[in-house]
C-alpha cells in the first residue's frame, strides 16, 4: 500500500509540474533595446518605431510595438511563439519594410510584457491580435503573420465565422479577488456530481450577507478557476478552506480566482471582431493540439511503445479539462485545418524542417485545406529561444530554467554573428507574398523594392543599417566593435552608460 500510495504522489507531483508549465511557461526577458533604435533609415526611408500597450477584451494589458514608414502600403501584424516574444520579428521586419508596410509586433498575454497568467496557444490570443489591430486603426490592408501558436491565432483570427460566434457566445470570465482575512461566510459546492473526465471545479452555492467572502466580493454561482499562483486546485470546500486558513493566520492575502458568468460588453464584441485581412502568413503552424503532443512525445521516445498511446491519450484529455477548469480555454476545440479551409484570402505557409519539435507534415497538411495556399519549405538554425532547450522535447514540458534563456546585453551581442531563423528563401518568400498579394506596384517601384530586400538579404543586415547599399560594410563594423573573450563570449564595446556609435544588435535578424 505504501508502494501504491508512494506512485500516486509522484504522478500527482509531475502531473501538476506539466499542467503548471502548459497553462504558465516561463517568460523569455529581453530588454527594449532589443528592439533596436526608435528611429532608422531602411532603403533611404524613415522609419519609426513606438511602443504602447492596450487593453484586450479580458482586461490584461498587450504591449506592443510598431515599426512605421512614411505613406505605408498596409499593416503586417506579427504573432510571435506561445514561448517567444515581439523581439523575434526583427528577423522579418527587413522584407516587411521593403514591401512599404508597417509592422506591428506584439506579446501576447502571459508572454513577454504582456499581463495574463495562462497562456493558451491560439485560443485566446486571437482576440489579442484583434484588440492590437483595432488599436491601430483603419489601414487599407492589414496581413497577420505568426509563428507556431502564433500562426494558429493568426489563423483563428482570420477564420471570422469561428472567431465572431466564439466571441459572442462567452459568458465567462475569469475575476481576480482578494480574500483578507479568508472565505468565510461562503459555501462551495461541486459544480457537478458526474465526472466527465476530471474532477469538477467548486462553485459557490451560497454567501452570508456581511461576510468576510461578502466584503470581498464572491457571488452566488462563481466557479473556483485557482487559488494565487498555484497548479493545485482545490476540489472540496473542506480543501479550499484548508487553502485560506493558514493564509489568514499569517496575516497573508491571497487571491482567488474565479469564472464569472459575465458577458462581455458591447464595446469589447466590437474592439475584438474579426477584421477583413489580404493575407495570412503562418511560420510552422500546427493543426491540433492532440498533434502537437504526438510530435513532442515522437521526439522525447524514439519509438513510443503501444503502452503509452492509451496512456497519453486518456492523459491528454485529463490535462485538457484541467487546463480548461483554470483558463477557459477550451483547447481541444483548436483545428487549424478547418480554420484554413474556410479561409477567404490567400495563405503562405512556411514548412520549417529545423523544428525542434514539430514534424515538417503538420505545416503541410495546414496548407492542403487552405483553398489558395502557398508553400514554402526552409531549413534555419533555430531561434535563441529553441536553441537553449533540452535536447529531445519542448521546454514547458521538461521544466528548463528560464534564467538560462534570458535575454542581456551579452546575449544579444552574440546573437549579431548568428544567421536568421529563416532561411533567405523564406524571408524572400514572405516579401513576394507582400508584394504581390496585396499591393499595387508599378514596374519602376517593384525593382526598386526587390532590390532593397535582395540587398537586406545578401548582407544579413538590421533593417535599421544607416545605408542599406553599404549593409555589408555596417554589419562588418559592428563585429569589429565586439570584444571576443577567450571562454569564446561577445561582449559589446559599448561604454557603461550605453553610449556608441551604433544601437545594440538584436537577438536575431
Amino acid at each position: 500500500m505504501e508502494v501504491v500510495d508512494q506512485i500516486k504522489d509522484a504522478c500527482r507531483e509531475h502531473y501538476l509540474q506539466v499542467l503548471s508549465q502548459l497553462a504558465s511557461p516561463p517568460r523569455l526577458q529581453y530588454a527594449i533595446e532589443e528592439l533596436g533604435p526608435r528611429e532608422f533609415t531602411f532603403g533611404g526611408r524613415s522609419v519609426r518605431r513606438r511602443d504602447s500597450k492596450v487593453l484586450n477584451e479580458r482586461g490584461h494589458s498587450i504591449a506592443f510595438s510598431v515599426w512605421e514608414p512614411p505613406a505605408p502600403r498596409g499593416m503586417v501584424v506579427y504573432v510571435p511563439d506561445a514561448l517567444d516574444c515581439r523581439s523575434s520579428v526583427v528577423d522579418v521586419l527587413a522584407p516587411i519594410l521593403a514591401a512599404g508596410c508597417a509592422c506591428c509586433a506584439l506579446d501576447t498575454t502571459g508572454c513577454g510584457s504582456s499581463e495574463g497568467r495562462h497562456v493558451t496557444i491560439g485560443y485566446f490570443e486571437r482576440y489579442d491580435v484583434a484588440c492590437v489591430v483595432s488599436e491601430l486603426g483603419e489601414y487599407e490592408t492589414v496581413v497577420a503573420m505568426g509563428r507556431g501558436s502564433g500562426a494558429v491565432a493568426a489563423l483563428l483570427f482570420a477564420d471570422s465565422r469561428d472567431h465572431d460566434s466564439r466571441l459572442r457566445s462567452r459568458n465567462e470570465r475569469l475575476v481576480r479577488i482578494p480574500c483578507l482575512p479568508g472565505i468565510d461566510g461562503a459555501v462551495f459546492e461541486k459544480a457537478s456530481r458526474m465526472y466527465m473526465v476530471s474532477k469538477p471545479p467548486l462553485r459557490v452555492s451560497r454567501v452570508e450577507p456581511g461576510s468576510s467572502a461578502d466584503r470581498a466580493g464572491i457571488l452566488v454561482g462563481d466557479v473556483v478557476a485557482g487559488v494565487d499562483d498555484e497548479a493545485m486546485l482545490p476540489h472540496t470546500h473542506d480543501e479550499l478552506e484548508a487553502a485560506f486558513a493558514w493564509r489568514a493566520a499569517a496575516r497573508r492575502e491571497a487571491t482567488l480566482w474565479v469564472a464569472r458568468r459575465e458577458g462581455l460588453e458591447e464595446r469589447d464584441l466590437e474592439r475584438c471582431s474579426s477584421r477583413k485581412l489580404s493575407l495570412v502568413v503562418l511560420d510552422a503552424p500546427w493543426t491540433t493540439v492532440g498533434a502537437l503532443v504526438w510530435d513532442l512525445v515522437g521526439r522525447v521516445m524514439d519509438r513510443p511503445s503501444r503502452i503509452w498511446s492509451p496512456l497519453v491519450s486518456a492523459s491528454l484529455s485529463i490535462v485538457l479539462h484541467s487546463l480548461q477548469k483554470r483558463s477557459l480555454a477550451d483547447l481541444g476545440a483548436i483545428d487549424a485545418r478547418v480554420s484554413a479551409r474556410r479561409a477567404s484570402v490567400p495563405v503562405l505557409v512556411m514548412v520549417d524542417n529545423s523544428h525542434p519539435v514539430l514534424a515538417p507534415d503538420q505545416a503541410q497538411e495546414v496548407a492542403s485545406y487552405a483553398p489558395a495556399a502557398t508553400v514554402v519549405d526552409y531549413d534555419g538554425p533555430r531561434s535563441l529561444r529553441e536553441a537553449a532547450l533540452p535536447s529531445g522535447g519542448n521546454a514547458f514540458f521538461l521544466g528548463f530554467d528560464p534564467q538560462e534563456t534570458a535575454h542581456d546585453s551579452t546575449a544579444a551581442a552574440a546573437a549579431a554573428d548568428r544567421p536568421p531563423l529563416r532561411s533567405d528563401d523564406a524571408r524572400r518568400a514572405i516579401f513576394d507574398a507582400l508584394q504581390d498579394t496585396c499591393f499595387d506596384y508599378d514596374e519602376e517601384e517593384r525593382e526598386s523594392s526587390s532590390s532593397a530586400c535582395s540587398a537586406a538579404l545578401a548582407a544579413l543586415a538590421h533593417p535599421w543599417s544607416a545605408d542599406l547599399e553599404a549593409s555589408r560594410r555596417d554589419h562588418e563594423k559592428r563585429r569589429d566593435l565586439l570584444v571576443r573573450r577567450p571562454q569564446g563570449d561577445l561582449v559589446s564595446s559599448r561604454n557603461s552608460r550605453g553610449e556608441g556609435a551604433f544601437p545594440p544588435p538584436p537577438t536575431s535578424y
